[in-house]
């Protein structure tokens, strides 16, 4: 017995249920709410760098990528951003824009895995031809009450 033809009427509920129950590419990564951070710098040819560690927690709000990097509260980041580029289902990378001449250029990432993130900014110092990298882990702590930054280093 043939399959009877497919009405209008059942294509778009077929169409109205993918865009309800699928997620939209694009989707916020990381999402907004409260992190517990981590973050150590690594700088070639330094390796007591290696072993600095730094705890703060950071509300994330949604576009503000930065907060997940504590090196963009360093003066020579003002006029710094991260700019979000094309990512996959997990992962959102970004591009690093300075405003200044001499500013730095780079590319970060952040990763979705359980319970948080996992990011990585890999940096070029323009006038100074200096390379660093950040690693970050964020484990997420619920939703932002009111924004709350700690700093503490720890050997």
């Amino acid at each position: 017995m043939p399959n009877p033809p497919l009405s209008l009427f059942h294509i778009a509920l077929a169409m109205l249920i993918t865009l309800v129950f699928i997620e939209p590419v694009g989707a916020e990564v990381p999402p907004a709410g409260r992190y517990a951070l981590e973050s150590q710098m690594v700088l070639p040819h330094l390796d007591e760098m290696r072993r600095l560690s730094r705890h703060r927690t950071v509300c994330f709000e949604g576009q503000d990528a930065e907060k997940f990097f504590p090196v963009f509260l360093q003066p020579a980041f003002i006029g710094c951003e991260l700019r979000a580029e094309a990512g996959e289902a997990a992962v959102q990378h970004y591009v690093l824009l300075c405003d200044a001449v001499n500013g730095a250029s780079g590319h970060a990432h952040l990763k979705q895995r359980a319970g948080g993130l996992r990011g990585e900014l890999k940096a070029k110092m323009g006038g100074k031809n200096m390379t660093f990298s950040q690693f970050v882990t964020a484990i997420y702590s619920g939703p932002c009450d009111a924004p709350a930054l700690s700093d503490s280093p720890t050997p």
